[in-house]
């Protein structure tokens, strides 16, 4: 289905752009730092590794093979990956039959329940994923829709792996432990399993995405929605060893530096009730993954929450951490505002338009930073990164669809001289929306230096 709109092929833009440099590509540009990515997806396979939980990395966020063969590693065994769409995993189907051929185990999650009109095109990528004993996990919420399991095992001539969407939280999705409703479909499935065998079904898993707020300025804060969402799969499951999916909190990399060592006296009761509830788990004799793809670009949202969990506070130098930014370009300087044929505003410092808006920054600023997206020098190099902080003074404000004020804040005798056509680099508070606006990514390497504006390749993004 994906074929059926066509993007520019990857090997046409790197004849086009490749060895070429920043200064040389079309604008607005998404660019990707591919040495942030690799630190990164580091980061966050050694946290989870850390707390003892198996990593399930999501894709929607850059839809690229290229990143999702980094968030996947390097396991010798398994290949896992979540995604959100059928596209997402038809478009991973050849890095996928690669693993394969490697002698890995690969384990797809698609985390939305199956409609009958995907049935055909989800038997299609279980019947590919079986034959080399590759694993498609699908999820449920009402016994109605276990008909349609049936069949997508039937067409495919595999088994599909069964997880129950459970709701511990009163979230829009998912049915309630303990409920009626939870009781019949785990029956009705456990039943189907007893009978046929692996034949058709395996499971079930729990499968938990409960949403976690997007900002806490308190750390506590990270561990009891974690640990609500873990106990309430423990406490709701009628059998032990089971698998329990769930969603990677906002900060699960902080999670995973405030469990380590000894708790401050003000955490110590959250910080030991999430403890127990781990131990628990594994005495079960049950599996704890989470699945989570933010991370892999990061932005200015994840800056934040670093200061204001009281881990450091963000400095100029953590943007080295922002893999996605986005290039554009002054395309006029103003001095005086007017309206009406009277001058209602005017500013020795200046204005200045960009080609950059709403549809890609986002509808609203950002709650812990000014304006929309933090401004640089378009060649920053990581030798020269303070230099960002003469930028920091630019915010992106009065922000359209199309285009965005940049308006300077600072002291007058300090702002820098723009000019009409002078590139900038954005740093978008919304690494997810700010991409979704392009086509492709430019790809640069911070770490290859003296070259670090050069493109070294083009990741195109899947629809």
């Amino acid at each position: 289905m994906s074929s059926n709109y066509p993007l520019p092929s990857k090997a046409s833009l790197v004849q086009q752009f490749m060895g070429k440099t920043l200064k040389d590509i079309p604008l607005p540009a998404a660019v990707i730092d591919i040495a942030a990515v690799r630190r990164n997806c580091q980061r966050m396979s050694d946290a989870v590794k850390d707390l003892g939980f198996d990593f399930v990395p999501l894709v929607n966020v850059h839809k690229t093979a290229e990143i999702a063969r980094l968030q996947i590693g390097d396991d010798p065994e398994q290949a896992r990956v979540f995604v959100t769409n059928l596209s997402e995993a038809e478009n991973l189907l050849p890095l996928l039959l690669e693993y394969q051929k490697e002698g890995k185990q690969v384990n797809v999650i698609y985390g939305v329940p199956v409609s009958p009109s995907q049935v055909e095109r989800t038997a299609n990528i279980a019947r590919i994923l079986g034959r080399r004993g590759g694993i498609i996990r699908l999820v449920v919420q009402h016994a109605s829709q276990i008909p349609l399991l049936q069949q997508i095992s039937r067409l495919a001539g595999y088994p599909v792996y069964v997880y129950i969407h459970v709701d511990v939280d009163d979230e829009p999705c998912g049915v309630r432990p303990g409920s009626q409703a939870f009781q019949d479909l785990f029956s009705q499935i456990e039943r189907i399993v007893l009978q046929e065998g692996p034949i058709s079904f395996v499971g079930p898993g729990f499968y938990c995405p409960q949403e976690h707020g997007e900002f806490v300025l308190d750390p506590k804060e990270l561990f009891r929605p974690l640990n609500k969402q873990l106990s309430g799969l423990l406490g709701g499951s009628p059998v032990q060893n089971l698998r329990f999916s769930i969603n990677a909190t906002a900060a699960i990399v902080h999670i995973s530096e405030l469990l380590t060592g000894e708790p401050e006296d003000d955490k110590r009761e959250a910080t030991e009730a999430l403890r127990a509830t781990l131990t628990a788990i594994s005495q079960a004799d049950s599996f704890v993954e989470v699945h989570d793809g933010d991370y892999t670009l990061m932005d200015l949202n994840a800056l934040a929450r670093k200061e204001v969990l009281g881990l450091g506070k963000a400095s100029s130098r953590d943007l080295q951490s922002v893999a996605l930014t986005i290039l554009t370009e002054v395309c006029c300087i103003y001095t005086r505002r007017e309206e009406g044929g009277f001058v209602t505003e005017e500013d020795d410092r200046g204005e200045a338009l960009v080609s950059l808006g709403s549809s890609t920054l986002g509808p609203e600023p950002s709650r812990l930073y000014v304006g929309y997206g933090l401004v640089s020098h378009w060649n920053l190099a990581p030798e020269l990164w303070d230099f960002i902080d003469g930028f920091s003074s630019f915010h992106l404000s009065r922000v359209t669809p199309e285009c965005s004020v940049l308006k300077w804040d600072g002291p007058p005798e300090l702002v820098p001289q723009l000019q009409s056509g002078q590139r900038l680099r954005v740093y978008p508070n919304d690494a997810a929306k700010a991409s979704q606006e392009f086509g492709w990514y430019f790809v640069i390497n911070s770490s290859k230096v003296g070259r670090e504006d050069e493109i070294v390749d083009i990741f195109v993004r899947w629809r």
